[in-house]
């Protein structure tokens, strides 16, 4: 989760403000987009579903009030 974070911030510091949910449909594109898919899951097997694993636990996190 701490690296979706840091993925987040870097598009937010690199290209715009990319809040948690603009994150969690970006990571979605991860597994609907046929080339995109491909692409990490020639990285490693898995990958795509990783990532958006990560993305929206970032999110859920991110929403949760601390306390």
């Amino acid at each position: 989760m701490d690296l979706a974070e840091a993925h987040r911030h870097h598009l937010t510091a690199w290209f715009f403000d990319c809040r948690s949910a603009t994150h969690v449909r970006i990571a979605g594109t991860y597994l609907a987009d046929e080339n995109l898919h491909a692409f990490y899951a020639s990285i490693r097997e898995g990958l795509p579903e990783h990532l958006v694993a990560a993305v929206r636990a970032n999110a859920r996190r991110a929403e949760t009030p601390a306390g």
